[in-house]
């Protein structure tokens, strides 16, 4: 998910296009793109999501699924190729039988790997199509995989059969749609930008708007990169630290077997032989635990994204780029491991054959290798700290409201029919207020991201018991009223956010919106409400400003609450909405699909990141021992005179935990100075904490504290339980 890619060809040169106007994003209008679309810097396409029911049968519906709509050359832009059939063309778009492209992962998953899918039939929103094709592995388009990628892709062309409201595309359009493109060789991203901010400020509707309007260019993959970073940066940790640790354990081998390594050298055997077994010996340690390694992935790493929400259009098997890095990690392993042995090459056929306290490993090679153990263990118990918080802050994600009780039917979503009007409406919300299962329902004009004011506060209009139903509280104030509805109040409820943004520490209640935008001067509010997830999930949540709804039309949204699932009141709703009017086809959804992905996702990454940092901290604290036992075992002969000559056990106790938890102080000086300046790398995998966070590094520094002392224990109560009458007499 992190490293693959989206699929693309060349990712480097792919962009995401923005239109901004006032300071907010907005999406291109049709008709502004067909003259985007001549830019020389960058090659345009248009893409626009839906979700949409489908299912094999006409009357069937097996879930609701993510459709792309984009147009024929958007497959070679971005270089897709089909693993089975073909691609979209542009004589499709006057197909009788509109064709369809599969996403491969979701071929795999929910189609069985049918390979005679090409050809069949498929159904969306009630409307037939013909499988095109199947695209190749790992293809998901100029997106993220955070952005709910796609099942299926259609031709714009197409759209207006099954969503009238997107269609028919024409030079007039101002059906908005997103662009993502490619540079030129020779362009760079601000050049690109710099030549659509004309064009862009040429096609507004009069001066005084193309002062607003604003072109932003930006890699597709920016966030991405930097959650990849992050993640790549805690696993460099559990290799440097595994191999510390076997580098180590070589090490002390090589301390040990001097005599050997001297004995076979005057017997005769080459150096060249000796540098074999050193290899051969790191090959047993590191090829059986690369393959085990390999195979767990392969088979469990599927379950283990399943299990966490991840959608069945995300590719999450490991791919031969990730099997060439594990071979890599070997052959580094395999040398980490053999290099400690080659020190024996120092060794000659000269070197007495005892077992005195020779040592082959200096004061300082021991205590620089605790130093850097420390360092290394202290940086990663640090970020195991963080990513703990961070997991449990995302395990405890609250929407501010109950995602999995919310399930909505759009009337915008296929229908523009003026028999979606107020009485419609009206006739939905009491044939839905009477099915079993139902608490309440309410009206929107958008739901669940919406309309902006400013960059930062977003529209939305509700009817009364809207508030009820999402499960919002007042906190000051009231709500709106079936009067205030009826008549068009110009009043106002506020989310504490922009209460607390442009008031302060003021009561906003009977203040003008005028504050937040000028053309809301006449606006009162009479309401605050606290703020809940409108965005997407690691992204900042706009304020809110909810006003009364006035003569509901085809463009609103039914918000239902269950008091069970909501995803077993789909049918239900679905069956009730059609009984209204047989000509109105309504989309019925739970929010939980358009939340739950987005979750499902962080988990993993948190997960990811949260288990490769823990590995770490286990793998430093296992090295910390090791390097302990070592550092004592090379001052035996010395501790043993100490004892000789009327240490004590006690004291001799706390010689070596002194001497281990000083490289660990030292250590948690290095990590502390790395995760502070480093912070900025992983933060993007740390949602709703600060790399600074005072309680996880404070929990950090007392674990690695903890560890280290209760790691050293042992070879320090070993060490003062030496009999220095033994130990003496071996010199």
């Amino acid at each position: 998910m992190l490293f693959q890619g989206a699929g693309v060809t060349d990712p480097a040169s792919v962009v995401r296009i923005r239109r901004t106007f006032q300071g907010g994003v907005t999406a291109w209008p049709f008709r502004e793109y067909l003259s985007v679309r001549e830019a020389r810097l960058t090659t345009a396409e248009p893409w626009f999501a839906r979700q949409a029911d489908w299912g094999l049968k006409p009357d069937e519906s097996l879930g609701t699924v993510t459709v792309h709509l984009v147009a024929p050359s958007f497959f070679n832009t971005f270089g897709a190729s089909p693993a089975l059939g073909r691609l979209l063309r542009t004589d499709d778009d006057g197909a009788a039988v509109p064709p369809v492209l599969v996403n491969h992962r979701f071929w795999e998953q929910r189609l069985g790997t049918d390979r005679d899918i090409v050809g069949a039939s498929l159904f969306l929103e009630g409307k037939r199509l013909v499988v095109a094709g199947v695209l190749r592995r790992g293809f998901i388009g100029p997106i993220l995989p955070t952005d709910n990628p796609p099942a299926f892709w259609i031709t714009l062309g197409t759209a207006g059969r099954l969503w009238p409201d997107r269609g028919p595309l024409t030079f007039e359009s101002e059906i908005p749609v997103n662009l993502a493109g490619r540079l030129q060789p020779e362009a760079s991203m601000r050049q690109a930008e710099a030549e659509l901010q004309v064009m862009a400020s040429r096609l507004a509707s009069n001066r005084a708007a193309a002062s607003h309007v604003g072109v932003i260019v930006e890699p597709v993959r920016e966030r991405d990169a930097r959650i990849g970073i992050g993640v790549l940066i805690l696993l460099s940790g559990v290799v440097v630290i595994a191999y510390l640790n076997l580098a180590n354990l070589q090490l002390a081998s090589a301390k040990f077997r001097r005599s050997e390594t001297a004995i076979r050298m005057a017997l005769g055997a080459s150096r060249s032989r000796l540098i074999l077994q050193a290899l051969l010996e790191g090959a047993a340690l590191s090829v059986p635990a690369a393959v085990t390694g390999s195979v767990l992935a392969y088979r469990f790493l599927p379950l283990f994204a399943s299990a966490l929400g991840v959608g069945d259009t995300v590719d999450v098997t490991p791919q031969a780029p990730s099997i060439a890095v594990i071979g890599l990690l070997t052959v580094a392993a395999v040398l980490a491991g053999a290099l400690p042995q080659l020190s024996t090459w120092a060794t000659s056929t000269q070197l007495p054959v005892t077992t005195g306290p020779r040592h082959s490993i200096s004061a300082t090679v021991a205590r620089r290798s605790i130093m850097i153990q420390a360092g290394a263990s202290a940086t990663f118990v640090l970020l195991a700290a963080l990513f703990a918080r961070a997991f449990v802050h995302v395990a405890r994600f609250d929407f501010g409201f109950d995602v999995n009780r919310l399930v909505e039917a759009a009337g915008a979503s296929g229908q523009t029919s003026s028999g979606i009007d107020a009485a419609y409406w009206a006739e939905a919300i009491h044939r839905v207020r009477e099915l079993p299962g139902v608490d309440a329902v309410a009206l929107a004009a958008q739901s669940p991201l919406t309309a902006r004011i400013t960059p930062a506060v977003h529209e939305n209009r509700t009817s009364p018991g809207f508030f009820d139903v999402m499960g919002f509280r007042v906190l000051r104030g009231r709500s709106f009223t079936d009067e205030d509805c009826r008549t068009n109040a110009t009043v106002a409820v506020i989310t504490s956010s922009v209460a607390g943004q442009f008031w302060s520490n003021e009561n906003p209640l009977g203040a003008s919106l005028g504050r937040v935008n000028r053309r809301l001067a006449d606006v009162v509010v009479i309401g605050i409400i606290p703020d809940a997830a409108t965005n997407r999930i690691g992204l900042p949540n706009p304020g809110m400003v909810y006003r009364p709804l006035v003569a509901p039309g085809p463009r609103d949204v039914l918000v239902v609450r269950a008091h069970g699932e909501g995803i077993s009141m789909v049918r239900p709703l679905r069956d009730a909405l059609g009984g209204i009017d047989p000509t109105v086809r309504l989309r019925v959804w739970p929010l939980s699909h358009y939340y739950l992905p987005q979750l499902g996702y962080v988990k993993a990454v948190s997960v990811l990141a949260g288990g490769l940092a823990l590995l770490s901290t286990i793998l430093a604290v296992i090295g910390v021992a090791g390097v302990t036992a070592l550092a004592v075992a090379r001052r035996e002969h010395e501790i043993a005179i100490r004892l000789a000559v009327g240490a004590t056990h006690a004291q001799v106790l706390r010689l070596v935990l002194r001497d281990a938890l000083r490289p660990a102080l030292f250590g948690l000086a290095v990590g502390l100075v790395v995760v502070v300046v480093g912070g900025r790398f992983v933060a993007a995998v740390l949602y709703g904490i600060s790399p600074l966070d005072p309680i996880a590094l404070a929990v950090g520094a007392t674990i690695l504290l903890l560890s280290i002392t209760l790691a050293a224990l042992g070879p320090a109560w070993r060490a003062s339980r030496l009999d220095p009458a033994v130990m003496l007499r071996q010199t």
